[in-house]
């Protein structure tokens, strides 16, 4: 009897195992199937999308001359899709006269389902370049390429395309205009700074403060900048600048733009082309970034050592003046005038007594 049940139930387990086995190979089948399916059908989706994507790209505000793909992968999980071999043309500024012609390539984009519930994901490029095909930029673009880079966007929706392109434009007007952005994007690249006559590569890279994420120069990078374009920078005013790196290209300029100034007005007289360079560098950083940075700026540069109390006393006056002219609408074209009259403006260390109540 005993002996019939242990064959009865060793018979059980050869026909069991077997079942077991051609159901995960089943499964196997299934999803090879549809991950093979899905590999060959998602590119001919993409190139009948292209159209679409231009539309999008469009009511966005931004225009697509060029788009083609390597080839495209779909991970064995369904969860990644990858692109290689990026190629893409576009406008920024489809409806300007000239517009802002660009270029995008990247060896890799990826597009991963993060979120199931939600339908979120993530988007990274790695190896992208981007480069802007304009000789004059706008403003707000103080690099013409950035190259080598890497970017990860965290949390757009995948089934809504024009909120996506919406977020990651926004995100990136914020990220190069504002410099403060969600701790959810990650960005490195390598652009190329003017220093005086030469260019010098810098790492542009993102760095998470206080729960956001900002652009920044290392100290490294500010220091070769500097050195290259022959300015000499404070070490508060290094790390200070550093963090402001979309800053940095007008910073130098108008250092040396300064120093041309009080040059070329006052050749012979050393006193009166300081005053004229303090005067001209904190008109120029208050025009274009308004007096608060200004007097961060030069008042950081001012702790320099080498200056008497007095010299000092009048570098902050004249730094001040600077901001003040700003504000009083005064011409850049104006202020020689102004330090010859020598009216408000310090010319020499020992008229500082005479400009104590002011100084205060």
């Amino acid at each position: 009897m005993h002996y019939e049940t242990y064959q009865t139930r060793k018979q059980q387990k050869r026909v069991n195992r077997p079942l077991w086995i051609k159901l995960l190979a089943a499964f196997g089948i299934c999803w090879l199937v549809v991950w093979g399916g899905a590999n060959l059908v998602l590119p001919r989706i993409v190139d009948s999308m292209v159209p679409r994507v231009e539309l999008l790209a469009r009511s966005v505000g931004v225009g697509v001359r060029k788009f083609e793909l390597g080839n495209i992968h779909i991970s064995p999980t369904l969860h990644l899709v990858t692109f290689r071999d990026v190629n893409l043309e576009f406008d920024l500024a489809p409806d300007r006269p000239g517009g802002l012609p660009s270029t995008f390539t990247a060896e890799r984009v990826e597009v991963v389902l993060t979120n199931p519930i939600k339908l979120q994901g993530r988007i990274s490029a790695n190896g992208f370049n981007i480069r802007f095909q304009r000789e004059e930029l706008p403003k707000n673009i103080p690099f013409s390429e950035f190259r080598e880079g890497h970017v990860r966007l965290e949390g757009f929706p995948l089934l809504d395309p024009r909120q996506a392109a919406e977020s990651i434009l926004a995100g990136l007007r914020r990220l190069f205009i504002t410099n403060d952005l969600g701790h959810d994007w990650d960005f490195i690249g390598v652009v190329d700074v003017k220093a005086g006559k030469e260019i010098r590569p810098a790492l542009l890279y993102t760095e998470v403060d206080r729960g956001r994420a900002r652009l920044r120069f290392s100290r490294e990078d500010i220091i070769e900048i500097a050195r290259t374009a022959e300015v000499t920078l404070s070490p508060e005013e290094i790390d200070l600048i550093s963090h402001y790196p979309l800053r940095v290209p007008f910073l130098i300029t108008f250092v040396s733009d300064a120093r041309a100034n009080a040059k070329r007005h006052f050749p012979k007289d050393h006193w009166k082309q300081d005053a004229l360079r303090h005067v001209t560098w904190s008109y120029l950083l208050t025009q274009e970034f308004g007096p608060a940075f200004a007097k961060e700026v030069t008042d950081a540069h001012e702790t320099l050592p080498g200056n008497t109390p007095n010299e000092r006393a009048m570098d902050y006056h004249n730094n001040a003046m600077g901001r003040l002219l700003v504000d009083r609408d005064k011409p850049m074209g104006a202020l020689p005038g102004l330090v010859a009259e020598g009216l408000e403006i310090i010319n020499h260390p020992d008229e500082v007594p005479t400009w104590s109540r002011l100084l205060q």
